[in-house]
């Protein structure tokens, strides 16, 4: 997770580290978020609109773009049971993969535009 940054909109974005990625390092400004839970529920959590709600509620005018373990202790994070837990992070990796799939699709689209543009005009 980004915890710092001089753009507020890069401030707690999150990846997912892949558990065969257990060398992966991180660079400043950066936090690892760890949990017993292992799976991707809390992984979307950190990607909705109620946790940026929570972690930015009271940033008045300060200039400092941030994310601290305070902050982070005061969020509550919402636990259904695991099996409901388990439905919607499958169901949210769903979207993920469509909208992933749709974006290498729309630049495949564009490129080839590109390059008919190109041919077509010289």
């Amino acid at each position: 997770m980004c915890v710092r940054n001089g753009s507020k909109s890069l401030v707690g974005k999150t990846a997912l580290i892949p558990i065969d990625m257990p060398k992966t390092t991180w660079g400043a400004f950066m936090m690892i978020v760890r949990s017993k839970l292992n799976d991707t529920y809390i992984f979307h959590y950190l990607n909705s609109q109620m946790f940026f709600s929570q972690v930015f509620k009271d940033t008045g005018t300060a200039t400092i773009n941030q994310i601290t373990k305070g902050i982070l202790n005061e969020c509550r994070l919402p636990l259904p049971p695991v099996e409901e837990r388990k439905k919607i992070s499958k169901m949210l990796s769903t979207f993920d993969a469509k909208i992933y799939n749709a974006e290498r699709t729309l630049y495949a689209l564009m490129e080839t535009r590109k390059a008919l543009l190109q041919q077509l005009f010289i």
